[in-house]
């Protein structure tokens, strides 16, 4: 699925997928956000060749992760998700109306993402 943003004035299109497998070179270079399910066998096809033990902080300091919970599971989230540095989206179970505010959290969120130096390609 490809859909496009408006950023800073300019169109920038996103393309989402469920899989990574098989991925070229040239996609895993734009790989920009994921949304974490908190198991870390997810990351399996993406991690293969980094060094164990720094392989999940090198992720989320070049991909933004994203986590989406109910907030009235805040106290139950696994474990492995505190220790990442993703963001964590919390969806009201019984006022989904405000569902909207979190999408906007979560576009100025990675906008601000994308503006960080670690993606000098990207002109916005």
């Amino acid at each position: 699925m490809v859909f496009e943003r408006k950023i800073n004035g300019e169109s920038v299109q996103f393309e989402v997928f469920n899989s990574v497998l098989g991925f070229t070179d040239a996609q895993w270079s734009r790989v920009v956000a994921v949304f974490v399910n908190g198991q870390e066998w997810q990351f399996k096809d993406w991690l293969d060749k980094m060094d164990n033990k720094k392989k999940y902080v090198e992720l989320f300091l070049r991909v933004r992760g994203y986590f989406l919970h109910f907030q009235d599971q805040a106290g139950t989230l696994p474990e492995i998700v505190t220790k990442w540095n993703i963001k964590l989206l919390a969806l009201q179970r019984n006022k989904r109306h405000q569902d909207v505010t979190v999408f906007t959290e979560l576009w100025t969120d990675l906008e601000a993402f994308l503006k960080k130096e670690r993606y000098p390609g990207l002109k916005f």
